[in-house]
């Protein structure tokens, strides 16, 4: 049943395609010019595409000289409830 490994990766492939342009379009509403340095049209298509085919993703926030980069984390353990302080 090869055939239908292949159908599932092209309608899986079609589908992250379609969210990474519509992410990619999208338009980042903020006064902050570092977020918006951050959240450009390839970065944003890389989020959509990745939520497609993975489900979920976290990425780091790193500041380095002043700039921002997204890392995106390998693995990630979430500990606590959704509160801040626990």
């Amino acid at each position: 049943m090869p055939d239908a490994d292949i159908r599932d990766s092209g309608a899986l492939e079609l589908a992250a395609s379609t969210i990474a342009r519509a992410f990619a379009s999208a338009a980042v509403e903020t006064d902050s010019p570092m977020i918006r340095m951050l959240l450009t049209p390839e970065m944003l298509a890389h989020i959509g595409r990745m939520l497609i085919r993975a489900g979920e993703l976290v990425y780091a926030i790193q500041t380095t000289g002043g700039r921002l980069r997204l890392i995106e984390a390998a693995s990630w353990d979430i500990q606590g409830g959704y509160l801040p302080d626990s």
